[in-house]
């Protein structure tokens, strides 16, 4: 059963706990994160793993992140583990990685944009390469790596304001990837921002 785009305000604002059910596998993780795209409000998607779960459950700041994202997906095994401890299990997980695929080919068919932010160059550029290869129709509208003083992030910010991208993919780990898009939220211009933490060094070939 597809996800419709009004779930995005039923999950808004819930614990960590509560983030991880409603038994969305890819396929609906996918789902919602298609149908909220093109709205041209900001959501902060975060992929979430036994050690993001663990970090937030320790620390109010890294918390709050997790309890005010749009939508939190099982990263890991050991996600999915805890969603069943808890009494809320979750369908399958629901890789970074996986859901950045997904997302790029839904994209290159809808005629959507997306911009990259994170990791090391050859990182950034190489999976700005792979898209580009795999996804031709995806309009790619541009990249950076994740290493950025104050004075560069507001021009980033600034960049990324004014290109709009329906799809923001940043790659800076958790927590500084929802921080920047929390603090910048009003800002970004962005459709769906997603938190993929390591996901470009995999699709640009330098892990494996």
């Amino acid at each position: 059963m597809a996800m419709l785009a009004e779930e995005v305000e039923a999950r808004r604002g819930r614990g960590v706990d509560s983030g991880l059910n409603g038994n969305a596998g890819l396929d609906e993780s996918a789902a919602l994160n298609e149908s909220a795209a093109p709205a041209r409000r900001l959501l902060r998607v975060v992929t979430a793993n036994a050690e993001i779960l663990y970090a937030a459950s320790r620390h109010a700041e890294q918390g709050a992140l997790l309890k005010n994202a749009d939508i939190i997906t099982p990263d890991g095994g050991g996600a999915v583990k805890a969603s069943i401890t808890l009494g809320r299990p979750v369908a399958e997980r629901v890789a970074g990685v996986d859901l950045l695929c997904r997302l790029c080919a839904e994209g290159a068919r809808r005629g959507w944009s997306a911009y990259l932010l994170g990791a090391a160059e050859e990182s950034a550029a190489g999976t700005a390469k792979r898209l580009r290869q795999d996804w031709p129709e995806l309009r790619l509208l541009g990249w950076h790596n994740g290493y950025f003083d104050e004075e560069e992030k507001e021009k980033l910010i600034q960049e990324i304001s004014g290109l709009k991208p329906d799809l923001l993919f940043v790659a800076l780990g958790f927590p500084a990837q929802d921080r920047f898009v929390e603090e910048n939220r009003q800002r970004l211009g962005a459709g769906l921002c997603v938190g993929v933490g390591g996901s470009f060094d995999v699709l640009s070939g330098r892990v494996r």
